[in-house]
């Protein structure tokens, strides 16, 4: 409290304003860095969870398109009557083309899963599962294909019964596994993004409340310093006032000792208060001794004096005055004295002078 009342009102305000910039400041910094951090836990999770697991149901999807693409081209078996109605729409190239598509886009989609950081249990899995992809490719996919462009529509069913599907279901397992996988990496990730926007809630809101609590304290110290100062001030000026209209007969000095306007304030008031009650006093003193000099001269005594000096110019002027007329007409009632004495004695000579 002593800090606060040696500072000056310009300090207080000034330093209540930086408190609150520096508050809002760490709050906007925490702001930013608690945004940074769950931009990359969310980054973190698209990246390690989402795009991953993304990718592998893609790849799942593409290996079902292909099957179903080379079951379909077996439709297009001049031994079969559905054929007829295959060819008038489309020819068997359409679905070969589609599966050289679908492959291309399953190669890309794999090449981009397997540059990211794989641990040791995915990469053993995706070793697995590149396996069983490039025998269902290789020794399934592309060998039945070379049945269908050859129109070799039996050879192609019969691959496709023995090895292409078998590959298949292998190859698939292996990607529900590399799913299930990814979809545990996801709950980690996803319990990770939680506890981190947590813990940036839970840091914001404590960051809020210790700048709010600092504020107030400030604030409420810095505002119970002003307004105990002006009171001292409004009470010490009262008294004086009091003083003044003679309400009183003693004035208090404002207690105020702080350095700050107020206190500057404070003393200058009570160095004029203490001036105007020391001449006060001596007017009140001078003037009381001005009635009881009246009262002597009432009472016949006429070589009396205003001894008293008073502190108002006017009441010493007036002071002055008096006396020299007391002097004045105690003399001239003296030389009246005189000449009554010398005619007593039968002695007219002596005259009394003029004042």
């Amino acid at each position: 409290m002593n800090i606060i009342s040696n500072m000056s009102v310009k300090v207080k305000v000034i330093s209540l304003l930086l408190v609150s910039v520096v508050s809002f400041s760490i709050l906007g910094v925490a702001s930013i860095k608690s945004s940074a951090e769950l931009h990359s836990s969310t980054k973190e999770l698209y990246e390690k969870s989402y795009a991953p697991l993304a990718q592998v149901s893609q790849i799942n999807e593409l290996m079902r398109a292909n099957l179903q693409e080379v079951l379909l081209a077996g439709y297009h078996d001049p031994h079969l009557e559905v054929s007829k109605e295959h060819e008038k729409t489309h020819k068997t190239n359409v679905h070969t083309d589609k599966i050289a598509g679908n492959v291309e886009k399953i190669s890309q989609l794999w090449n981009e899963y397997i540059k990211r950081e794989l641990s040791q249990d995915e990469k053993k899995l995706s070793e697995e599962y590149a396996s069983l992809r490039k025998q269902f490719v290789e020794d399934g996919m592309y060998k039945a294909v070379e049945f269908l462009k050859a129109e070799k529509y039996g050879e192609a069913q019969l691959l496709t019964a023995i090895k292409v599907v078998p590959y298949f279901n292998k190859a698939k397992e292996k990607a529900e596994e590399l799913l299930k996988y990814q979809e545990k990496i996801a709950l980690v990730q996803v319990k990770n993004s939680q506890d981190i926007y947590s813990s940036i809630k839970n840091a914001l809101i404590i960051t809020i409340v210790i700048s709010l609590i600092l504020l107030l304290i400030i604030g409420m110290l810095i505002i119970k310093n002003m307004v105990s100062s002006v009171n001292s001030l409004q009470l010490g000026l009262l008294s004086f006032f009091s003083f003044l209209n003679r309400e009183t007969n003693k004035v208090d000095l404002i207690n105020l000792n702080s350095q700050d306007e107020f206190g500057e304030m404070a003393k200058v008031i009570n160095e004029n208060i203490s001036s105007i009650e020391k001449g006060l006093v001596a007017d009140a003193s001078a003037v009381a001794n001005a009635v009881e000099t009246a009262n002597k001269v009432k009472a016949g005594y006429l070589n009396v004096q205003i001894t008293v000096l008073p502190n108002n110019p006017q009441l010493v002027e007036l002071r002055n005055v008096l006396n020299e007329m007391l002097a004045g007409l105690n003399a001239n009632i003296e030389k009246s004295l005189n000449v009554l004495k010398v005619y007593a004695a039968n002695d007219f000579t002596s005259r009394a002078d003029k004042a």
